[in-house]
């Protein structure tokens, strides 16, 4: 197989060993890669029919959401933060979160790029 035919992109983030998900700009999963699942105990498919609301501790959730309108407004390029997450079986899981915001060539909003470290 030719490097060019793999697509890198997919085989990083499917491969890493960090958290790592695409959401939308309404909060929506798009896309997780297996490390995040495994952190968090869901699998993609549970989390594609979930946002990140439902997943975030409720006392954390006012936090992320001044953040991510923060992002959106342009104030910050990026934003990194440890907060609480719910798991699959409803324990609490601290993790190191960092969030960016994925504009296309002409400047506008995407999606969000997340990466999740324990």
């Amino acid at each position: 197989m030719h490097l060019e035919q793999i697509d890198m992109f997919d085989l990083a983030f499917n491969n890493a060993s960090i958290g790592m998900a695409i959401v939308s700009l309404e909060g929506r999963f798009m896309k997780a890669n297996h490390a995040l699942c495994d952190m968090i105990g869901y699998t993609e498919c549970d989390l594609l029919s979930l946002d990140y609301q439902h997943i975030t501790h409720p006392d954390d959730l006012e936090e992320s959401i001044l953040h991510i309108q923060q992002l959106l407004d342009r104030q910050i390029s990026s934003f990194h933060i440890e907060k609480r997450y719910i798991g699959k079986l409803g324990e609490v899981i601290w993790m190191l979160l960092t969030v960016s915001l994925v504009l296309d060539k002409s400047g506008k909003p995407l999606f969000f790029f997340l990466n999740f470290k324990i």
